[in-house]
């Protein structure tokens, strides 16, 4: 064979390889970026997109879980709703970027502080967060709810006009159970939604344990 035909077929050979290497790698990238927008897609889902803690619809199947494990192995859990008090007066006199600042701002203070196996934090509605604390008893959920309090103050978040404090405050409804077998998982969630309420009529950045 003709060394010119050798040299011709080798060089064929070499641009067949480079190419099947960058196909190769093109496919590659592809995979990687499809996984990467795969598990975007898993948190935009899963967590409230402004405040980046867990949305409502992937809270409340945890909350039917830890209450469920708490029938079946008797032992205690806790809920903390948390309120920013006068919010809407907030917004209203600050704007809405502002008061989207406060409330990621919050959020992540809240977050910081839940840290066991199993606890975790959502968004609730428009400025209501809620807690979950399995195997938690209501002293230690009121020490948590303390220490968010005294931290959100310390955020000094300024709130001119407001009859609480001139900074943001939180108001606070705890419950804590030992699920039994007969017990509504309905009624715990209201006992928790209530405190919280009567912890704002009771004037605010403070904290109500439901009986």
């Amino acid at each position: 064979m003709p060394v010119i035909l050798i040299v011709f077929l080798t060089l064929i050979i070499i641009g067949l390889l480079i190419v099947l290497r960058k196909l190769k790698n093109e496919n590659a990238e592809l995979k990687l970026k499809v996984a990467e927008d795969l598990e975007f897609l898993q948190q935009m889902r899963t967590k409230d997109p402004l405040t980046q803690v867990l949305s409502r619809q992937h809270f409340m199947p945890l909350v039917e879980q830890e209450f469920q494990r708490g029938k079946r192995n008797q032992q205690p859990m806790s809920l903390i709703a948390c309120d920013l008090d006068l919010f809407q007066q907030y917004n209203e006199a600050y704007g809405q970027i502002v008061g989207d600042e406060c409330l990621y701002g919050i959020a992540q203070v809240i977050d910081r502080n839940v840290k066991r196996a199993g606890e975790c934090v959502c968004r609730m509605g428009s400025e209501e967060f809620w807690i979950l604390l399995p195997n938690v008893t209501e002293t230690k959920a009121i020490g948590l709810a303390k220490i968010i309090q005294e931290q959100v103050r310390k955020l000094a978040i300024p709130y001119e006009g407001s009859p609480i404090a001139p900074y943001v405050t939180v108001s606070m409804g705890i419950v804590s159970f030992i699920p039994t077998a007969e017990d509504d998982l309905s009624v715990w969630l209201r006992s928790v939604e209530i405190a919280a309420a009567k912890a704002v009529e009771e004037g605010g950045d403070r904290y109500h344990v439901a009986s």
